[in-house]
C-alpha cells in the first residue's frame, strides 16, 4: 500500500468554529461531489504547501464550492507521487518539472497545470559566522543534503563545476533533515547544507542560526508543480478548474493571513499541532509557513497565482537535457500548460484577503 497518510477532506471538521464557520454549500452544488485524491511529494503532511493546497480549501468549503471531495495522501519523493499520478490512483499530485519531463520521456502522461512555487527551492546554508563568505569559498567543502538521491546534488555538482572546482575538490554527504541536519552542522561534520529554504526555517527554530547563500541557477528553474494526467485532464477539466481556483483561493488567504491559515492546520489534523501547544511553538510554525510563501507561486505580482512561466520551464528542459538527467525527452510544451490559469484566478482576490484578516 503505498500511502503514508490519509485525510478524508470533510471528515475532521470538528472544532473549527475556533476559527470560523464553514462556508455553506449552495443548494445547486448538493448534488454528489466528484471525489479526487490529491498525493503529496512528502510523506507528512504539515507546515508548508499542504496548508494552502488543502488545508484552507477544505476548512473554507472551497472545494464543496466546486463540487469536489478531496482526499490527501503523502507519499516519501515526488517521484513517487508522479508515478503515484500516473497510475490512475490518484488525480492530483505535486511534484517537480524534472520529475513530469522524466514521467513523459518514458511514455506517461501527466502535465504541470499550476506552480506551486515560482522557482526552485534548493538553497544553500552556513552557521552563521562561518568563514565561507560565498559560493566562490565552497572549495574543499562537504555539503549536507537530504539524501544522496535529492535533487540538490545534481544542482550543487552543476554549480561547483560552474565556478571552476572538480567533484574531487568537494564532498557531499547525506545528512537527513530537521534535527539530523542541525546536528550535522553544529558539530562540523558538515560546512554546508544544501537543503529546501523551509527546511532552514525549522532548523533555525531549534536554536541553530544559519546565513543562506543563493544557487545562482535557481531562480531560472522551474519551480514545484500541481499536476494531473492528461486522461483525468481531458475527462474532467471542470474538476481540474475548481481544483485550481480552491487552492489559488488558499494561497491568497494563507499569504494575507499565515498565523491563521496555521491554526486551521492544527484544527483539521490535530496530530500535526505543537505539544505542548505553546504560542512560541506556534509562532516557530508560523515562521516555517512564511518562509515557504516568500517563493510560493503569486508572490510575483505581475503573473497570476499558479502561473507556469516558460521561460524557466524552457531553461529548466534544457539543463535537465545537459546534465544529463533528460536524453530524449517529449516536446517541452507538452510537460505544462497555463491553459486553466485564468479560471484558476476567476474569484475575488480581495474579498479572500478581507476574510483571512478577520480570522
Amino acid at each position: 500500500m503505498f500511502k503514508t497518510v490519509r485525510h478524508v477532506a470533510g471528515a475532521t471538521l470538528v472544532g473549527l468554529a475556533a476559527i470560523g464557520s464553514l462556508a455553506a454549500v449552495p443548494p445547486a452544488l448538493a448534488q454528489e461531489p466528484t471525489e479526487v485524491t490529491l498525493v503529496q511529494g512528502h510523506a507528512k503532511v504539515g507546515v508548508g504547501e499542504d496548508i494552502f493546497l488543502y488545508v484552507v480549501p477544505q476548512v473554507m468549503g472551497w472545494f464543496a464550492e466546486e463540487g469536489l471531495k478531496v482526499n490527501i495522501e503523502g507519499v516519501r519523493g515526488s517521484t513517487l507521487a508522479a508515478q503515484i499520478l500516473q497510475s490512475g490512483d490518484a488525480a492530483f499530485a505535486t511534484t517537480a518539472p524534472e520529475v513530469i519531463m522524466s514521467v513523459r520521456e518514458k511514455g506517461g502522461s501527466i502535465t504541470g497545470i499550476m506552480a506551486v512555487r515560482r522557482q526552485g527551492g534548493y538553497q544553500l546554508a552556513v552557521k552563521d559566522g562561518s568563514d565561507i563568505g560565498g559560493i566562490e569559498d565552497l572549495g574543499g567543502a562537504t555539503f549536507g543534503a537530504a539524501s544522496l538521491a535529492s535533487g540538490a546534488v545534481p544542482i550543487v555538482k552543476g554549480m561547483m563545476a560552474d565556478l571552476g572546482f572538480a567533484e574531487t575538490d568537494y564532498s557531499i554527504v547525506a545528512t537527513g533533515t530537521g534535527g539530523q541536519a542541525a546536528s550535522a552542522l553544529a558539530a562540523d561534520q558538515v560546512d554546508v547544507l544544501a537543503l529546501w529554504d523551509i527546511m532552514y526555517a525549522a532548523i533555525e527554530n531549534r536554536g541553530v542560526p544559519l546565513r543562506t547563500m543563493e544557487i545562482p541557477i535557481i531562480p531560472k528553474l522551474a519551480g514545484f508543480s500541481l499536476a494531473t494526467s492528461d486522461a483525468f485532464m481531458d475527462e474532467n477539466p471542470d474538476a481540474v478548474r475548481g481544483m485550481c481556483r480552491a487552492v489559488a483561493k488558499g494561497l491568497v488567504f494563507t499569504r494575507e493571513n499565515p498565523e491563521a491559515a496555521v491554526r486551521m492546520l492544527y484544527e483539521l489534523l490535530p496530530e500535526t499541532a505543537p505539544d505542548p501547544m505553546t504560542e512560541a511553538a506556534v509562532q516557530a510554525d508560523v515562521n516555517i509557513m512564511t518562509t515557504y510563501l516568500r517563493n510560493a507561486t503569486g508572490s510575483d505580482d505581475s503573473v497570476p497565482v499558479g502561473w507556469n512561466y516558460p521561460e524557466k520551464w524552457s531553461f529548466s528542459y534544457q539543463y535537465y537535457q545537459d546534465n544529463g538527467r533528460l536524453t530524449d525527452p517529449e516536446p517541452l510544451e507538452t510537460h505544462y500548460t497555463n491553459a486553466f490559469i485564468e479560471d484558476c484566478n476567476a474569484f475575488d482576490a480581495e474579498a479572500i484577503r478581507a476574510l483571512a484578516r478577520s480570522k
